[in-house]
């Protein structure tokens, strides 16, 4: 059924490869399962960055406890078709009711 849903997707243009946003997790099972919707963060002088990573996926029963403590890079597609790189370390998962992940690096 997975595969399904992800044949359909890729139908419609929605593929890991044609997005803009990009995730990577170094939890390799959670690299097939999820997928970025949105980020929100800030970046401050002297104060790093902070980041929720919003994310979907078609499994609702990923444990939270596999994306605590993992290392997570974002590439962000940039106007002039390059990649911008993000990286950090999740220190906070939530579920949503129905729509996904908050992730907080």
């Amino acid at each position: 059924m997975l595969s399904h849903i992800h044949r359909i997707l890729e139908d419609l243009g929605i593929s890991s490869q044609k997005r803009v946003l990009h995730v990577q997790f170094s939890n390799p099972s959670l690299n097939t399962q999820v997928f970025l919707q949105s980020i929100e963060g800030q970046h401050q002088l002297n104060e790093g960055l902070t980041a929720d990573l919003f994310c979907l996926s078609t499994n609702a029963y990923i444990s939270l406890k596999q994306f605590i403590g993992c290392q997570v890079a974002v590439d962000q597609v940039t106007d002039q078709g390059q990649l911008f790189r993000t990286t950090g370390i999740i220190t906070e998962a939530s579920q949503g009711q129905s729509d996904g992940w908050r992730i907080q690096t």
